[in-house]
């Protein structure tokens, strides 16, 4: 006779009691195998539930993280932007012979004059010069070692660590090397570049060989714009036209002003000249749609009707 498994209603008290009759009972029955098999399969399925119970959990959390992002709530205010104007003049210097000398940033020079001779010697930077005309009393200006001799004439000195480049704009100069700054085995020997006339430039680098100094034609436009640093400009940034007039009107040479008030307080961004009217005309009229009414000596700014 077969002895039966224990059913549910069989008291119990611990896990061994649980497990001991039937293990016992399969073993008196021959079905051993089959009873670790089943046990076995209970086992992997409900590790299999836990696995993918806890998959499904990251999903949720991974989902749950793209779908709630902390709200941000700007509280700073914008910041203010405060209206500036900053003006870009060269410093302009006039010598005791009447010469103007505009200096850019940074440019150094020294004067020494005599009864015979008018001597500038360019420490560094970049400088240019209007020469009050007197033949009897030539006018030079040295920088690295090379002279630029000039009777009455407009040129541009740089000078830097490599070369000394000489622009002339007006007239004609005579460039060269004296003696004491060139030497040989012989000794000292004086070497001219030759003259260089207005609309040309020649650039005499201190490591090159004097003999291959050419004198190179400059293009007007070139030379407005390797001499813009003369040219007065206006930065801007949200400036109140009427602001930016009042300044502009002491370099252009012309009068400009508004026939509405409310004009004035149009705000500007930018960089612009500070000696020519067109520029800032053709900004208004495209940006304000404002038209420019001319008069003698004078532009009105006015809406387009």
């Amino acid at each position: 006779m077969k002895a039966r498994p224990p059913t549910s209603s069989e008291p119990h008290s611990a896990a061994d009691a649980t497990t001991t009759p039937a293990i016992e009972w399969a073993i008196t029955n021959g079905t051993v195998d089959q009873v670790f098999t089943r046990v076995e399969a209970k086992l992997s399925q409900r590790r299999r539930l836990r696995l993918a119970a806890a998959g499904a959990l990251g999903v949720l959390l991974a989902v749950g993280t793209q779908l709630w992002q902390p709200v941000r709530v700007a509280t700073e205010r914008p910041v203010a932007v405060v209206p500036t104007l900053a003006a870009t003049v060269p410093r302009k210097e006039i010598l005791d012979d009447g010469t103007i000398v505009e200096l850019r940033d940074g440019a150094r020079l020294v004067v020494a004059f005599t009864a015979e001779i008018r001597r500038v010697r360019l420490i560094s930077g970049e400088a240019h010069f209007e020469v009050a005309k007197n033949p009897q009393r030539p006018f030079v200006v040295e920088a690295g070692g090379v002279d630029v001799r000039a009777v009455g004439t407009a040129f541009g000195v740089q000078l830097s660590a490599q070369a000394v480049e000489i622009l002339v704009t007006e007239g004609r100069v005579v460039v060269e090397r004296p003696a004491e700054a060139t030497s040989t085995e012989t000794g000292p020997l004086a070497h001219s570049f030759g003259r260089v006339d207005a609309g040309n430039k020649i650039i005499v680098e201190f490591a090159r060989p004097l003999a291959l100094v050419p004198v190179v034609p400059v293009t007007p436009s070139e030379i407005d714009e390797r001499l813009a640093w003369r040219t007065p400009r206006l930065e801007l940034n949200s400036t109140p036209l009427v602001q930016a007039l009042r300044f502009f009107n002491q370099h252009s040479g012309i009068h400009l002003t508004f026939a509405d008030p409310e004009i004035g307080k149009l705000e500007l961004s930018g960089s612009i000249r500070a000696d020519n009217a067109e520029p800032l005309l053709h900004l208004l009229r495209h940006e304000f749609d404002l038209e420019a009414d001319r008069y003698p000596g004078e532009i009105v700014l006015r809406h387009k009707r």
